[in-house]
């Protein structure tokens, strides 16, 4: 049994909209555990959030 997928994502620095990006995304039932290099745009991530879920 599959319980979700898995997302993950750090946080490298204080990048505008980065706490907003990851509230929204506490309250969808995937974890946020990846670690993403950090030059990675806001757009980079989301895009990859989105194609996880």
């Amino acid at each position: 049994e599959v319980k979700g997928s898995h997302v993950y994502i750090e946080i490298i620095d204080d990048k505008p909209g980065m706490q907003e990006l990851l509230q929204h995304l506490s309250n969808c039932p995937y974890k946020i555990r990846k670690v993403e290099r950090q030059t990675a745009s806001l757009e980079e991530i989301f895009m990859k959030v989105a194609r996880k879920i």
